[in-house]
């Protein structure tokens, strides 16, 4: 009895399998299609052409071009969206039957196809034959090259096929310029330029081979009026390059981005008030209005800066001035309307005024450096800037001496000259001590709490007490004046002009008719100056602790 229960309990198992295996192979072909939905795919990216309705689009690199009915470059957005839908055509429903009840191609639109899409890559090539919309659906009946069975498409695979060739033509062929242009240029006779887009800069330069620093609205404004360029309700014209004159273009211009993207664009003869152009030789033509052309009469001296920080001071976070004459350096830091310089007297130095300085470097021509007797750069000026730390820009200035009436400005390094007004201690000072702000005494009395006056072996001095009112300690010399007025006539006393201590030169510094110490509230002396014995009434010569010469109005007089 075991043994004939599991012999039936075997055959049993077998049968089973048996039916398993038979429902398997039972499945109907419309089921087994369904679980494999996918009609037809192409490898990411390998799709090199589609052809439908007399256009053909093709796909080189990351570009595309229309190459019939004429040939164009294509709109990267118009067909990516093309190529993308077709690498894989996904079967909504399938009928593998459709022969049933006397059916036949013409019930689906298949005997003379509405589309006819040929679709090819390096390795592969198929066709899609796409026939009538699916009543109440929003699907089209299709078929596959020579599969027997058919099925449907969604409308929006179909809806790309609906457009016309210029939907699918570059109308806006430098719109990859607002991710961020690199270089413009545009050729006209007897004179080309270039705009180059750089740390957030523009850079002009010309066919002389002359180049500097562009002002930015300007810059930006013929970039924007580029990216602008819409060729959608132009009407393409099949011309020829000899009839619209791109064969010798009046104005041919070059745009690369990022990426290495670039477009072309040739203008070409004068046709009722417009004129002709193509974005390529044998391209298809269209007609370009006035206010797209003026742009490109912009030449260098239009779109060079006249300000060596056109655009840049809003950013500026530090700037270094060294001055030549001296071998010393003062440093500007900060931003906007907030600056500390550093130099050991750095609180008698006035940040306005070599703010100023900088706003004032205005080139009044750009010229070239050849065949100039320049001397060293008097005044090198090195700029940083918070947006990029990694930038820099160097402005040298120099003199020639067989041009005395200008100055010269160097950008880092180039080849080519900013000429500016004539060099004088008002516009372009070689000392620093320039910089020192109108009333110096004013910063000094900010940091002081006693003053010593000598004079030979006789002394005066004064002290400020706690509550900041000032008395005599001691009066040998005399003074003659209160200590109130004496500090007073002390803070508002003015500086003509300052410069560093030259050897050599003297004003009664030698033998001075005084000394004035200034202490701090620790009692250490940080600043002394000299009176000089050459002083007069109305101006009072100083020697700064061996550092700077300071030329005073209405300093106060010891007697």
């Amino acid at each position: 009895m075991p043994k004939r229960l599991t012999v039936v309990l075997i055959l049993l198992g077998l049968v089973i399998l048996y039916l398993l295996l038979v429902e398997s192979r039972l499945t109907t072909t419309d089921e087994r299609i369904k679980n494999k939905n996918t009609a037809l795919q192409f490898p990411e990216n390998s799709l090199q052409e589609i052809s439908f309705s007399g256009i053909t689009l093709e796909k080189y690199g990351d570009l595309f071009r229309l190459k019939k009915p004429f040939s164009h470059p294509a709109s990267n957005k118009a067909c990516m969206r093309l190529f993308t839908q077709f690498e894989k055509v996904i079967r909504v429903n399938v009928f593998p039957n459709w022969r049933e009840n006397d059916r036949t191609l013409a019930d689906f639109g298949l005997d003379s196809p509405a589309w006819t899409v040929t679709l090819k890559s390096k390795n592969q090539a198929n066709v899609i034959k796409i026939g009538k919309k699916v009543e109440g659906q929003e699907e089209y009946y299709a078929q596959l090259d020579a599969e027997p069975s058919v099925f449907t498409v969604k409308e929006s695979l179909v809806n790309e096929l609906s457009k016309n060739p210029a939907a699918y033509a570059d109308t806006e062929p430098f719109d990859f310029l607002k991710e961020q242009p690199s270089e413009v240029k545009w050729f006209m006779p007897g004179r080309g330029t270039f705009l180059r887009h750089m740390h957030g800069l523009y850079v002009v330069g010309d066919h002389q081979g002359r180049i500097w620093q562009a002002l930015k609205k300007r810059s930006e404004a013929f970039i924007t009026l580029l990216t602008r360029l819409d060729l959608s309700e132009l009407h393409l014209t099949p011309i020829s390059d000899e009839e619209s004159g791109v064969a010798s273009p009046w104005c041919y211009v070059y745009a690369r981005g990022p990426n290495q993207k670039s477009k072309s664009l040739l203008i070409g003869s004068e046709h009722n008030g417009k004129r002709w152009a193509k974005l390529e030789k044998d391209g298809m033509g269209f007609e370009l209005d006035s206010n797209l052309l003026e742009v490109f009469n912009l030449d260098f001296e239009q779109l060079a800066a006249g300000n060596l920080l056109e655009g840049e001071i809003m950013t500026l976070e530090k700037a270094v001035f060294h001055f030549s004459s001296s071998d010393t350096s003062l440093v500007l830091k900060g931003r906007k309307n907030e600056w500390t310089m550093e130099h050991p007297y750095a609180w008698l130095f006035s940040s306005r005024r070599i703010l100023n300085l900088v706003l004032r470097f205005a080139v009044r021509e750009v010229l070239s450096f050849e065949n100039r007797t320049l001397s060293n750069p008097f005044l090198t000026v090195t700029f940083h800037y918070e947006d990029d730390p990694d930038k820099s820009e160097k402005v040298e200035l120099f003199t020639d001496k067989n041009q005395p009436d200008l100055c010269f400005a160097q950008r880092n390094g180039s080849s080519t000259a900013g000429a500016m007004k004539a060099v004088s201690e008002d516009e372009f000072p070689e000392d620093p001590f320039y910089f020192m702000m109108e009333k110096p005494f004013s910063a000094v009395m900010d940091k002081t709490t006693r003053i010593e006056i000598q004079k030979q072996e006789k002394s005066s001095i004064l002290q400020q007490n706690e509550r900041g009112v000032w008395n005599f300690e001691k009066n040998e010399l005399p003074v003659n004046t209160e200590p109130a007025q004496f500090i007073e006539a002390l803070k508002n006393s003015t500086c003509r002009t300052a410069m560093s201590r030259k050897e050599g030169v003297d004003f009664g510094f030698t033998d001075p008719s005084y000394v004035v110490k200034f202490y701090d509230d620790e009692g250490k002396s940080f600043f002394m100056v000299r009176v000089g014995s050459y002083s007069t009434s109305k101006e009072t010569y100083l020697e700064g602790d061996d550092a700077v010469f300071m030329f005073m109005r209405d300093f106060p007089q010891m007697e």
